[in-house]
């Protein structure tokens, strides 16, 4: 039988008592072998921080290959590695995924979780500069105010944090305009002009404030 994810996705984790899904952990763990409810079994372990939850999830990456259910086993074996401390482990996930998948749609989760991890192993530099990119690259996920709490945090214990250049700043207001944001986009763009920043990041500024203002119905 196959994998294919649309066949797990109406089963839910009332539909397996615990002694059910325990027991199936430990077949899962002893047997090295492609199981097919291994990624639902796995899901399930995860919301019940079952302790061998890391051990299935690695397994769920090497079963899973290259196909459409890699990057979700990535993420999961990399949340479960954290969780019981493998920070390490936890890094290596969140980097293959990174690695493989850098525009996927979890990659600001990714990148956070990273950060944290990094983090927590005191290498608060390379955690300040992700945690500052979701803000910059991804400013409509729901990462993107905590990651910028995070930095500030990083920042306010001593982390070296080199200022925001004006194409890291244009970079975001473009990202905000792009997605719905005019009002913002607007605010931010018109500091451009404040500060007297000059050449491209401030074409790309008035670009954004101007199309800004046509969507928010103004003229000046």
């Amino acid at each position: 039988s196959g994998l294919d994810g649309g066949g797990l996705a109406g089963e839910t984790l009332d539909d397996h008592p615990v002694e059910d899904l325990r027991a199936r952990r430990r077949a899962l763990v002893a047997h090295d072998r492609a199981h097919p409810r291994l990624y639902l079994d796995l899901d399930a372990l995860a919301r019940l921080q079952d302790p061998a939850a890391p051990r299935v999830a690695t397994l769920a990456v090497e079963q899973a290959g290259s196909g459409p259910l890699l990057p979700a086993a990535l993420l999961l074996a990399a949340r479960e590695s954290a969780r019981v401390g493998d920070q390490v482990g936890a890094i290596g996930f969140y980097r293959r995924f990174l690695d493989r998948y850098p525009e996927h749609g979890d990659s600001p989760a990714a990148r956070f979780g990273l950060a944290a991890a990094l983090e927590s192993t005191g290498e608060g530099e390379e955690a300040l500069r992700l945690f500052r990119g979701i803000w910059i690259t991804a400013p409509l996920s729901s990462f993107a105010p905590v990651a910028r709490d995070r930095e500030r945090d990083l920042t306010d214990r001593g982390v070296p944090a080199p200022s925001l250049t004006p194409r890291e700043r244009v970079d975001r207001v473009e990202r905000l305009l792009a997605g719905g944001q005019a009002t913002q986009a607007r605010i931010e763009a018109d500091v451009f002009v404040v500060e007297g920043i000059s050449g491209d990041p401030l074409l790309r500024a008035l670009r954004v404030a101007a199309e800004a203002s046509r969507r928010l119905g103004k003229s000046d």
